[in-house]
């Protein structure tokens, strides 16, 4: 991706464009698979910087406060600290570290839409979910999910909070519907792994892909791997 891509990418994120230029990104990204993906993997690697900037700034904040406590501290102390909250979120792009969330996130993709291209009658409007716009997704699907609990409805609605960064909305909805011996059995299981994950509750997701490596066709491989990052 060219750095000027980048850069548009990320004015578009951070709601740096003008009225115009929005539109035409949009339709732009309304036709561009490649670019859709880009815009969805730009919105996860923020979402996990931001998560994890203010866990270590809350850090340093705490360092800080006990320090005053004592005695004053050093001006040297304090400018170390600053510089290091500033290269924390820039350092994850360099290091790449390989948490357990982060390895979730890199994971994490969005399910494809199956119905508007198989029925142009479907209830459920995907138009928001395909540009990536999962805040508005999620405003039209969840009235719907809360009158029928619908597993194909729970399941774009519950990828929608994941790939927004709320996974503990998403584990809620994945765990409302029951899909045992449905079609779609072993996609609520992956994406609730995925979940349960990012909330550092490991033991439940091992379990969860552990089905998935010996039962799942689609998703054995892709379980095994994770499974194999966890240990």
């Amino acid at each position: 991706m060219k750095m000027e891509e980048e850069e548009e990418i990320v004015r578009f994120i951070n709601g740096q464009m003008g009225e115009e230029e929005r539109r035409v990104f949009n339709a732009k990204l309304s036709t561009d698979a490649n670019l859709q993906e880009q815009v969805a993997q730009s919105r996860r690697i923020r979402n996990v910087v931001d998560q994890e900037t203010v866990a270590f700034e809350d850090t340093v904040r705490a360092v800080i406060e006990k320090n005053r406590r004592r005695k004053a501290v050093s001006p040297f102390w304090l400018a170390a600290c600053i510089v290091a909250m500033l290269l924390v979120g820039s350092l994850y792009y360099v290091l790449r570290p390989t948490s357990p969330v982060l390895l979730a996130e890199q994971y994490l993709e969005p399910y494809p839409d199956v119905l508007t291209s198989r029925s142009a009658e479907s209830s459920i409007d995907l138009t928001f979910y395909n540009k990536g716009d999962y805040r508005r997704t999620i405003a039209l699907l969840q009235p719907l999910f809360n009158a029928s609990k619908e597993p194909v409805t729970g399941l774009y609605l519950g990828v929608s909070y994941l790939m927004q960064g709320s996974a503990e909305e998403a584990l809620t909805i994945f765990q409302q519907v029951d899909t045992k011996g449905t079609v779609l059995e072993k996609d609520f299981l992956w994406y609730q792994s995925l979940a349960l994950i990012k909330l550092r509750q490991f033991d439940a997701a091992m379990e969860k892909l552990e089905i998935l490596k010996k039962d799942s066709t689609y998703y054995s491989k892709k379980a095994s791997n994770l499974l194999s990052k966890l240990d």
